[in-house]
């Protein structure tokens, strides 16, 4: 759990590192691979009627490149700004674990690329396209346009 006792009317300052398994608690990241420990670090401050919570995260995320398959690490730095009602503090201690999930969560990527420009794999033959190439043709007709394909090579044989 990742609980920070807060001060009334000023700043409380936080920093902790905490095992991954305590912060997904219910398994809702299997589908993410991340290391052992996420690095928090950051502050609360009183603003009168909300609390606001600034922080850093910092974790590694595993996994394998959509496009070529390769095993890859993305040291990941996400930044959390939030507000808490002061009605749902008890005890002047803030429980940030949802939080600080909800935010990994949100910051992933649709698609987990190894490099920005990765090319992927060849659709025919399977070679990485970052490490070598091949001679391979890669224009990839949809069969819905082939009769069209057909039409036009048949006009050009024509002229």
């Amino acid at each position: 759990m990742c609980k920070v006792q807060i001060t009334r009317n000023g700043k409380s300052p936080f920093h902790f590192i905490v095992n991954t398994d305590n912060i997904f608690l219910d398994n809702s990241a299997d589908e993410f691979n991340f290391g052992d420990t996420i690095e928090v670090e950051g502050e609360i401050v009183d603003g009168g009627k909300l609390f606001n919570v600034n922080a850093v995260i910092k974790c590694q995320k595993f996994f394998h490149c959509d496009r070529c398959l390769k095993p890859s690490v993305d040291n990941q730095i996400i930044n959390l700004s939030e507000e808490i009602e002061r009605s749902e503090i008890t005890d002047d201690v803030i429980d940030l674990t949802e939080m600080i999930r909800d935010n990994i969560v949100a910051a992933q990527p649709i698609q987990n690329l190894c490099k920005p420009d990765c090319k992927g794999l060849c659709p025919k033959c399977g070679v990485n396209l970052n490490d070598s190439t091949c001679n391979c043709e890669r224009l990839v007709i949809n069969p819905k346009f082939e009769v069209l394909k057909n039409m036009f090579d048949k006009r050009d044989e024509e002229e």
